[in-house]
């Protein structure tokens, strides 16, 4: 019963700052801009509109997407393996997405002194935690839930029968897609936590751990995915043998999912349900139980890397005879360097892009003798450009917060001479090198797979694209901090934690690079090869409008209101 209590009195304060957090990024943010509040509503009320489109436009290809598998399903006979590939999937993009909000929940709160000095076990504190970091999960976990309807209406309109329980397995999913994810980021980040210890740069090392886990976990997913190579193709089908493949690959490795996937197929469905959210608490208890062991030393670790071989160093300001700009560069280099969820976030893109560009070069390999090399090609490319700039967007962390995480110096900028644009401009050139970075491993990793003569070419003018798209998205996310920054904060790791800033350019780029996407794969699945050099010509006209567009726009809004924003800011 004392546990049970302190259990329940820790998981009900994290719930509690939880849904604060999470209440507020639909409200105000805490600081005040004079310019924006003269600002008529309807332009408030039309970004929230395009939020809410945008999301609307992921969930609707994402639906387009599962009624394309479910007809080649059932044409070419893997139709029983798509619950396992849309579960599987839906595991993957949570471990993808909520494994830093896991990780920062688990670890790298800033709670650990005062959770030391209370009369709770390890047990206890990472029960309460792990419980949190699983419940974070069930928002995102909530936006499959059409896919899954979508997949059932679709073969229920082509003969296929569907019981009805697999509607409200459906929606349950939900609830029990994160067990998986969340336990294997707990259970594979706690050894590693340990070897914090060994290094003097402890911050760094939390954040090498991050991306050690994750890029491990990604690198022996697809390894064992690919590991065999798939059979040819077939005639007159929505989707390659190739990809048909794919989906027989994901039934493999997700075997975990057996019971709940056949109870979706209406295989014994209570009783495979019952065995399914079994495994899950099984799961879930079983990382409690290996982590809580570690747990306290871990977090004993961590204060100990705050308190301990920090020296004082009296030396003159390293900044004081550079330029400004100079100066708020190497500022904010520092601030990256130093902030592991900034470092993660701007990091992760350029480990995680030379992968996926690997991983979907493959996936277009061999299509068949129908489809010519450089139609295949033309569908890698636009894949790439959705996922590169998706990677782009997420990477742009220290962009959303810039002019926020300046709370202490703001009275000292406000007396320095510059300008709104100088200072927007100051503060979008880290963000050029970490993209510059990820643009970069994404031309290493394709060029080292040729395939066709021009392919250098076509990779030198996706990287330019690339590096436009993104230097206009970070500039336009310097210009909504500088519109309404966040002054309320204890440490970066809050402020960056449940931000709507954050999340907001990642749908609006994934809207529109879904245009690039489709033309890619369009143009490459419908051309003949003997006007594929046409669709070539299409896809780059398209992605280089978007580039151009994104780049010009925040550039016009800068040059207008960047100095007005920097005026009327206050504290």
């Amino acid at each position: 019963m004392v546990w049970w209590m302190g259990y329940k009195s820790l998981v009900k304060v994290y719930l509690t700052s939880y849904f604060t957090h999470l209440l507020s990024m639909g409200g105000k943010r805490m600081g005040r801009n004079r310019y924006d509040e003269t600002q008529s509503k309807g332009k408030q009320a039309m970004g929230k509109i395009l939020s809410v489109v945008s999301i609307l436009i992921i969930v609707a290809i994402l639906v387009s997407a599962t009624i394309t598998f479910t007809l080649s399903g059932i044409e070419m006979g893997f139709f029983d393996r798509l619950p396992y590939m849309l579960v599987g999937a839906s595991q993957l993009t949570l471990l993808l997405l909520g494994g830093n909000v896991v990780l920062s929940y688990l670890y790298f709160s800033d709670d650990g002194k005062l959770l030391l000095s209370l009369p709770l076990t390890g047990t206890q504190t990472f029960a309460a935690k792990f419980t949190v970091s699983y419940l974070s999960q069930l928002l995102i976990s909530a936006f499959f839930i059409p896919v899954f309807i979508a997949f059932g209406v679709t073969a229920s309109l082509n003969g296929v029968t569907v019981a009805p329980s697999f509607y409200v397995l459906a929606v349950l999913s939900s609830v029990l897609l994160p067990a998986f994810p969340t336990f294997l980021v707990g259970v594979f980040s706690a050894p590693l936590m340990l070897l914090i210890k060994i290094f003097k740069n402890k911050e760094r090392v939390k954040t090498l751990v991050t991306i050690v886990s994750s890029s491990l976990g990604m690198i022996l997913y697809f390894a064992i995915v690919f590991s065999t190579s798939f059979s040819g193709g077939s005639e007159d089908t929505l989707v390659s043998a190739q990809t048909a493949g794919l989906v027989v690959k994901f039934s493999e490795f997700f075997i975990f999912n057996y019971h709940f996937c056949e109870a979706m197929l209406g295989s014994n469905v209570l009783g495979y349900l019952l065995l399914y959210v079994a495994e899950c608490f099984g799961a879930s208890l079983l990382a409690i139980l290996l982590c809580s062991i570690l747990f306290k030393k871990i977090m004993m670790i961590l204060q100990e890397s705050s308190v301990v071989g920090k020296k004082v160093k009296i030396k003159g300001d390293p900044y004081a005879v550079k330029s400004f700009k100079k100066a708020m560069f190497l500022k904010d280099l520092k601030l990256v360097v130093k902030t592991p969820t900034l470092l993660f976030s701007s990091v992760i893109g350029i480990v995680l892009v030379p992968i996926f560009t690997v991983v979907f070069n493959s996936m277009f390999g061999d299509m068949g003798e129908d489809t010519s090399v450089y139609s295949s090609e033309l569908m890698h490319l636009g894949l790439c450009y959705y996922f590169v700039m998706i990677m782009t967007a997420a990477s742009n962390s220290v962009t959303a917060v810039s002019i926020s995480v300046e709370k202490s110096n703001f009275y000292i900028l406000k007396t320095m001479p510059i300008t709104g644009k100088q200072l927007v401009r100051s503060k979008l050139n880290v963000a050029l090198i970490f993209n510059g970075l990820i643009c970069l491993s994404f031309l290493v990793a394709y060029l080292c797979m040729t395939k066709v003569p021009l392919q250098p070419l076509f990779g030198v003018l996706l990287c330019a694209a690339f590096f436009i798209h993104s230097a206009g998205l970070s500039l336009w996310e310097i210009l909504r901090d500088l519109q309404k920054p966040n002054f309320r904060f204890t440490n970066v790791n809050e402020l960056t934690r449940n931000n709507r800033t954050l999340m907001k350019p990642i749908f609006v780029t994934m809207g529109v690079s879904i245009a690039a996407m489709a033309a890619g794969i369009a143009l490459g699945s419908v051309l003949p090869a003997d006007l594929i050099y046409l669709g070539y010509i299409i896809f780059f006209v398209i992605v280089y409008g978007l580039a151009l567009a994104m780049f010009f726009w925040p550039i016009s809004t800068m040059n207008k209101k960047a100095d007005a924003l920097y005026e009327a800011l206050e504290v």
